[in-house]
């Protein structure tokens, strides 16, 4: 920041303050992003990393913010001033918005392209998500075991055993649980 200028008046021949400011912009190339991250789909409890890379003519930095706020590590989040963010245990808490803010020699900078993190909750045999686990799951959990359908809600909830997969080792809980309603 500057300010504080003092100029001559010419009139009644003082100086005369003036009280204004401004700042000097950033000058120079920016960094140039060359990869985005995904907007990834897990379910609760996985691993999962976002990355985004960039290249520029000095030192990059990288910081990772979730829907527009800078995050700091912590016990199952880690990478936030990497390009690679990763989360050791993906928790509902974790679904948002992210991106990543890339600077060059800490001046110039760039933003990514958003990502979607989205987290399905696990192991509640509620296949069809509404709010009971009952007779209209079965179909779900059936399609599930048989199709073995790409991450979503009804393979998330289905998936009781934790592999991250919907396998006959999911049947006995599902029984289980559809006979406790």
């Amino acid at each position: 920041m500057f300010g504080g200028r003092r100029i001559y008046d010419g009139v009644d021949r003082n100086y005369v303050s003036l009280n204004d400011t401004w700042e000097l912009a950033p000058t120079g190339p920016s960094p140039t992003i060359t990869q985005h991250p995904a907007s990834p789909t897990v379910c609760q409890g996985s691993t999962i990393s976002l990355r985004s890379t960039a290249t520029g003519d000095g030192s990059l930095s990288y910081r990772w913010r979730k829907n527009g706020v800078p995050m700091t590590d912590d016990e199952d989040t880690f990478g936030t001033q990497t390009p690679t963010l990763a989360f050791t245990h993906a928790a509902a808490s974790d679904a948002g918005t992210y991106d990543c803010l890339v600077k060059l020699n800490d001046c110039t900078q760039a933003t990514s392209n958003t990502a979607t993190l989205s987290v399905f909750p696990t192991n509640t045999a509620d296949g069809n998500l509404d709010g009971h686990t009952d007779a209209r799951d079965i179909a779900v959990f059936v399609d599930a075991l048989v199709n073995f359908a790409p991450v979503s809600a009804p393979l998330c909830a289905n998936d009781l055993t934790g592999e991250g997969i919907v396998n006959p080792d999911d049947i006995p809980p599902f029984v289980t649980r559809l006979l406790a309603e």
